[in-house]
Order: C-alpha cells, then structure tokens, then sequence
C-alpha cells in the first residue's frame, strides 16, 4: 500500500483532538468508525464517528499506555458491525518528530486489527498514533496488516491540516519566481502547493482563470476536466483561446494545457475531457485535494457536492448571473450582475442547507426533460472581467485552505458579488440538523470494497 489517508471532516476535528488529548501526561485512546473508498494511488479511511473511551472504562495503567475493558471494545465492535464500518483506534504521542507505532503499538494493534477484520471484513481497520504535527499508521486492508508507505491524518476545519508521517512533495521554494509570493505563504506553503492536486471542472469563464492562477501559484497538479471543444463564443471570455482552437475546434483540455505549459513553472496540467458524473470525471476528482467548481446548471453542482461530502473533499464554487437590461424610450436599463463563491468545507454547511439548492429547483431546471438535455442549454450571460473576479477569488479561498495563510472561520464560508457595484459581502452559515444530506452523505465513502488496483 503506496498511501493511506484517514480524513476527518470538520464537525469531528476538535471532538477527535480533545478525546486522544494527552497534554497531562495520561494518555487516551479514542474509536473512531470509518467509511472506505478508494482513489488513483490512495486509499481513503473516512470518519464518521468518534467514540472516546469512557472514564470509566479504563483499566489502571499498565507498563505501556492506556489500557481498557473488553466490554468497551465489544460495544464498539456492535455499532461497527450494525453499520457495516471500519475501527480506527487513536491516541496521541507528543515525544518524537516524526512520531512511531511503538513495539507494543503494533502487537497490540495487530492483535485487535485481525479480530476486527474477521468480525467486519468488508471494510479496513487501523491503528494510529498522532504527534503534534505527524502521524503514523497499522492498517489490516482486505485481510492483511499493512504498513503503508506513506499515512496522512487530514483535519478539515478553517484550512487543509496534514499530519503525515513523510513530508510533502518537495517544490522549489527557493526559486526566485515564487520569491514574492513567499512572503504570504512561506516555503512550507510553497511545497505544500507543489505537492497538492486541485481538480478545475469547467474550462471555460471562469475555469480559464482558475487554470492560469493556479499554474502562477505552482500547483503540483490540475485536473482540468471539461468534454467540450472551442467555438467562437468563447473568444471573448476563455483565457488562452485563438481563432486556430475555434478553427480546428480543439478541445478545451488542450487550451488550458497549452495555458499551464506556457507558465512553465513545473505544474502537471491532466486532461480529462469528459463530463460530470462520467466515471472517468468522478475518478479524477477522487484523486484531488480540492475541487475548484465552474460549472453552468445546478446537476452538475450537486453531482459535485455529493462527491465532495461523501469523500470529504473541500469544494470551492463560483458561478455567475447576468439579467441583461433592455432599451425602452432608447434609454439602456442597468443590467442586474449577481455572483458568489461557495468555499464548502465537509461537515460544515452544505448547499442544501443554506437552501442553493433543493429538489424543487432541480426539478425546475430539468423542466420536464431528461437529464441529458442540460448539456444542450444555452449558456447564461459572461463577461471575462466579471469571470475573473470571482475565479481570482475563488483560487485565493484555494490557496487559503491549502496553506492557511489567513485565519478564518472554521467551516463552509459564502461571499455574494454585486458585478455593479464590484463588492464582495460575507455570510456566515450553519450547518442544518435537518439536512439529510449532511447526515447521510458525509463521509459515506463507498458501499463496497472498491479496490485501486
């Protein structure tokens, strides 16, 4: 196994930090039950739940860490088993940079991570130890105890926290074309840019944008995800495009490869030229570290909210609505220009939630029609400055969640654009205790083995 990640969305991050909390000096375990899914070189460990062991469940300490009932375990193993989830067992080492599984660690872990795949083998099961800023992992994956080669504890709240047991990709932070932009994110959050992978879905507006400014920022690698060709109606807002590429009608992919190729600051663009939901858009936005959303109708951004929230994803969205004016006493009426960008972290507020969207506006779109229809719809009014704005905004939510340059509210965050008057206005959102997506669709993983091989 190359890399194991254990992602744990936001409503969870401080819940699983206070319960393994050793900062007394008495060490604590917490369960957590995971979902599963499977990703290009990576498996993908999902937290839905964390269930501290009891105070009262506790044995009295023996030579090695905290030790604690059997019957605690067993209820564990039974809420496990009736949702058909995996067991990570956590607890928190603050000596050792980067942190180890101890002997015991791993003779005990193996010990429990066998009975549990026997008991539950349809989905994995770990051990982990988490250090300040570093974590290791014993995993038993399809019936075998493994160690991955490499294990990354991600922790979703304002920002993006890994807590890896190798450092990231390394990027060159040094070199002078990055020289002004180390002064906001610092050499740390250069190689992390430099070993991240933002998915763009929708190449054209504002995707165009997104793509150039991503490539400026040293994005290790974009997905650019789009099955449609040039025309000529993209000449006025499509970064990169010429009337060669509307003549011999090339692929959108190619023009933003040739737009990241030109940059030439190491980032790997990947063309994907397909659309969401095609299986070979949903496997390459599973590789991401973040999705970067552009897209025109509501399907599409649902499709995209459930890939995010199932997989724990963090999901940016901008779009774009322009109600042209009309001429009436040969006077031009103001046209109306709305926008936003969505930074929607898992766990947090979803688009059900604040209400963007909801069956009865789906059904609205569709209008009676097959679903396939939407990719035959006229496209709503764009301008390339308007576009910019909020792709310039949207990649720089990016490049806060991926190197926490700027502090910000933990969670789903939304800013409304006025195009006339050129302002942004924040909102602040919760989370809905009735949204059933939140509760079902969070961390939901996949129903089955689905194996990267």
């Amino acid at each position: 196994m190359k890399r194991l990640e254990l992602r744990v969305p936001v409503k969870l991050t401080d819940r699983l930090l206070s319960a393994i909390d050793s900062a007394d000096g008495v060490e604590r375990v917490a369960f957590g039950l995971v979902s599963h899914s499977s990703s290009p070189g990576r498996e993908l460990l999902l937290l839905r739940e964390v269930l501290p062991v009891r105070p009262d469940s506790y044995l009295a300490p023996g030579l090695h860490g905290a030790k604690w009932s059997g019957q605690f375990t067993v209820e564990v193993l039974n809420r496990a088993a009736r949702q058909t989830l995996g067991i990570v067992i956590l607890h928190e080492h603050r000596l050792g940079r980067p942190v180890r599984l101890s002997p015991d660690d791993r003779e005990s872990g193996a010990e429990q991570l066998g009975a549990f795949g026997r008991l539950i083998p349809e989905r994995p099961h770990a051990t982990v130890v988490v250090g300040a800023d570093s974590a290791a992992a014993l995993v038993s994956f399809q019936g075998e105890l493994l160690q991955p080669e490499a294990f990354c504890l991600r922790l979703l709240g304002g920002n993006i926290e890994d807590r890896a047991s190798t450092p990231h990709v390394e990027a060159s932070e040094e070199r002078e074309a990055f020289a002004r932009q180390l002064l906001l994110v610092g050499g740390e959050g250069q190689r992390r840019l430099g070993g991240t992978t933002v998915a763009v879905v929708g190449l054209c507006g504002g995707g165009s944008h997104a793509i150039q400014q991503l490539a400026h920022l040293g994005v290790g690698r974009i997905l650019g995800i789009d099955d449609d060709v040039c025309s000529e109606s993209n000449r006025s807002r499509m970064v990169g495009v010429t009337e060669q590429a509307v003549r011999e009608r090339w692929p959108k992919t190619r023009v933003s490869a040739e737009v990241v190729n030109r940059i030439g600051l190491g980032s790997e663009f990947v063309p994907v030229q397909s659309r969401v939901p095609s299986n070979e858009a949903v496997a390459a936005i599973l590789s991401a570290d973040v999705v970067l959303g552009c897209v025109d109708n509501l399907h599409a951004r649902a499709d995209l909210q459930t890939l995010a929230w199932r997989h724990l994803i963090p999901y940016v969205d901008i779009g774009l609505r322009i109600e042209e004016g009309y001429r009436e006493n040969r006077a031009l009426a103001r046209s109306w220009i709305g926008g936003q960008i969505m930074t929607l972290v898992p766990g947090s507020a979803c688009m059900w939630c604040m209400g963007y969207l909801s069956d009865t506006k789906l059904r609205s779109e569709l209008g009676g029609r097959e679903r396939s229809y939407l990719g035959q719809t006229p496209g709503t009014g764009q301008v390339v400055s308007l576009n910019g704005v909020l792709a310039s905004q949207a990649t720089t939510e990016v490049l806060r969640l991926l190197t926490g340059f700027a502090e910000v509210e933990r969670g789903t965050r939304r800013l409304s654009f006025n195009g006339v008057s050129g302002s942004l206005e924040h909102w602040s959102l919760e989370r809905s205790a009735a949204c059933s997506h939140c509760e079902n669709e969070l961390a939901a993983g996949s129903p089955v083995w689905r194996s990267a091989g």
